[in-house]
């Protein structure tokens, strides 16, 4: 580029020099007669006098043109500079916000709207506010409002949710999370606010046909969307409030429930019941056998030890030990172990699978388990479990139904807590308190053969 303008003006400087030296040549004279008049000059003077006219001609349109310009400039100038305090404005309203200041973000809002009422950040800014500061007929109308322009329709539904959810109006808010997941079906928010939504609508009205076809699954695990599926038919089965279900109608649920999540000690436990109060206890007993290798748990091994009472109990125990076989070392196998050999008066074999058990964070039931072994293996010697029945009173350990969000204890699992109203969180573990220090091989062995 550079070698093209200097060429240029090589070219320029050329034609001039060639123009003048023409001239000094041949200077001819231009005579011209008008009106009786009439005037002789030298062509380059004429020249001369053409090239001034012309610049003055062309300095007079470009002052006209910049002199018409100015009230358009006036008004451009004006106009950057509203824009620019309406950018600022929006700043430091959404800034109010961020920082849960509503009378600092409102009068922002007010600002904004008073600069540009129709700019979708003013919108946007209007709506958030009157959200923060609770002026949901304020914020439904603006929620409207930008549900209406294509660029702030899922901002606008965003805060219809909002609103819905604020209100507990849970059919509401599915409808427009529907809407939401038509335009971003890939959206994380999305997807777990209608996950939730749909377990919420589900405890009002268990058979809403809005939550029979649930689209939303396809963009989850296939695990999420069999956890989910299973929250909801526990909740048909345990909360509706609609229909009254009968037997066979809960044996069916509970039948899929289990094909859902079989290894739910809960749900394996009342199929399980169920069946054996059909007179199925082979097939009672197979679902608590294979949902004890899936997920060893109390509450199986209970219900295994139950269902076997008028059998053998040396039989028992070595059925039980071909069910732990799966899970050898696990605490709860240990349990179930321990409780079968005790009711077999195994008493080397219960002391032995009860030793892991008194080693690491001993509960009350493994004190308890403990006391019940030196009763009846020395049901003369009471003072035998005395030590036992004394760490039992002092210790707090246990294992109980808990919800992970606020700590509630419960008696049983359920699909949500009724505290906190989570959902799905509702664990089995282990609740701690001031535990005395668990016991180290020695003391073990010599408070567990008292002679």
């Amino acid at each position: 580029m550079r070698i093209l303008h200097g060429s240029r003006f090589f070219f320029k400087l050329s034609f001039i020099f060639i123009v003048s030296a023409f001239l000094i040549l041949y200077p001819g004279q231009f005579s011209i007669e008008w009106f009786g008049y009439k005037s002789t000059m030298p062509v380059a003077l004429l020249l001369a006098i053409l090239f001034i006219v012309i610049g003055v001609l062309l300095f007079a349109h470009h002052c006209w043109c910049w002199f018409k310009n100015i009230p358009n400039q006036t008004k451009s100038f004006f106009a950057k500079r509203r824009i620019k305090k309406f950018e600022d404005v929006v700043i430091e309203g959404l800034t109010a916000i961020a920082a849960q200041q509503p009378e600092e973000a409102q009068s922002y809002a007010d600002l904004a709207r008073g600069l540009s009422p129709n700019h979708p950040l003013a919108l946007f800014l209007t709506g958030q506010t009157s959200y923060l500061t609770k002026d949901y007929a304020l914020a439904q109308s603006t929620f409207a409002l930008m549900t209406e322009q294509p660029a702030l329709k899922f901002l606008g539904l965003r805060g219809s949710v909002l609103l819905a959810l604020e209100r507990q109006d849970w059919g509401r808010a599915h409808s427009y999370l529907e809407q939401l997941y038509l335009i971003r079906p890939d959206s994380p928010w999305v997807l777990k606010q209608l996950e939730l939504n749909s377990l919420k609508l589900a405890l009002i009205d268990s058979h809403n046909t809005a939550i029979d076809m649930l689209p939303f699954y396809r963009h989850m695990t296939k695990r999420d969307a069999t956890l989910h599926q299973g929250l909801l038919l526990w909740i048909k089965l345990k909360h509706n409030k609609q229909v009254k279900l009968n037997e066979l109608q809960q044996e069916e649920l509970l039948r899929d429930l289990y094909a859902l999540v079989p290894e739910n000690p809960v749900i394996a436990s009342e199929l399980a019941i169920s069946y054996h109060k059909h007179s199925h206890k082979y097939k009672a007993l197979r679902i608590l056998q294979r949902s004890y290798k899936m997920a060893p748990h109390r509450l199986l091994a209970e219900a295994i030890l139950n269902l076997q009472q008028l059998s053998d109990p040396i039989e028992i125990y070595k059925r039980i030990q071909k069910i732990t076989a799966y899970s050898p070392h696990h605490e709860e196998s240990e349990w179930l172990l321990t409780k079968a050999a005790l009711n077999a008066k195994l008493w080397g074999q219960a002391r032995h699978h009860i030793q892991p058990l008194l080693q690491n964070a001993p509960t009350k039931s493994v004190y308890q388990l403990m006391t019940e072994i030196e009763i009846s293996e020395h049901p003369d010697q009471e003072h035998k479990a005395d030590f036992w029945n004394s760490k039992m009173i002092e210790t707090h350990n246990e294992w109980e139904w808990s919800c992970a969000c606020c700590g509630t204890i419960t008696s049983t699992w359920d699909a949500y807590c009724s505290t906190c109203g989570q959902f799905g969180e509702i664990n089995w573990s282990k609740v701690s308190g001031k535990d005395p220090a668990p016991l180290n091989q020695n003391v073990m062995l010599t408070h567990s053969r008292i002679i």
